[in-house]
């Protein structure tokens, strides 16, 4: 009995460079620049030319054996503040193009979807973080304070991909990419201890 696969070979060379730039403004503050070229391959179910039925959503996705690797362009900003033993506040923005990201187009049979490169998208943001003991906030009167860590990151981003070679039937050039999130939001608590070896931690995430 045989069988019907797919078998690719594909050899593809690509130019990855990445810069990073640190200046010390002074002992607790640093800028950090960089730049750098990084890739999306496509997964296996986004390669395979078979369909398979997800019962959550009831459409019946379709491989793409023809997907393109994404490209994407990166470039970083970032403030540091490190005011004392473990802490550390920042300020960083971020700004990523993609060259033929990887989108879900809806096919003529509506149940139907399938993987698709995209012209292109961007993804812009910004991100704050801090880290600092709590004995930083209400004082060093206790000495359980200097062992509890709060600390908590946000990031706001904004994302578009032009669609207009996907959907030339829609009046809309472009959207939000698929499966980013608006925001993200991370924070928690730590207690540890450095007398008896151990630890516990809250944490709290959200993403929109």
């Amino acid at each position: 009995e045989l069988n019907d696969y797919l078998s690719l070979n594909q050899t593809q060379q690509h130019f990855l460079p990445s810069v990073n730039f640190i200046y010390s403004v002074n002992k607790k503050q640093n800028l950090r620049l960089s730049y750098s070229k990084t890739l999306n391959r496509p997964e296996f179910r986004e390669l395979a030319p078979f369909g398979f039925y997800d019962f959550t959503t009831r459409f019946f996705t379709q491989g793409n054996p023809e997907l393109k690797i994404s490209e994407i362009t990166n470039i970083d900003f970032r403030y540091e503040l490190y005011p004392g033993k473990g802490q550390i506040f920042s300020f960083s923005y971020f700004n990523k193009k993609f060259k033929n990201p990887i989108e879900i187009q809806q096919t003529v049979n509506n149940n139907t979807v399938i993987y698709q490169n995209a012209n292109g998208a961007q993804n812009s943001g910004i991100e704050l973080e801090f880290r600092t003991l709590l004995s930083s906030i209400f004082g060093a009167k206790y000495q359980v304070l200097d062992d509890i860590t709060l600390y908590s990151n946000v990031a706001i981003i904004k994302s578009e991909v032009d669609i207009t070679n996907l959907n030339a039937a829609n009046i809309d050039q472009n959207r939000p990419l698929q499966g980013q999130s608006p925001y993200v939001f991370n924070g928690g608590i730590q207690y540890g201890s450095e007398t008896n070896g151990w630890s516990v931690a809250a944490n709290i995430n959200r993403a929109g």
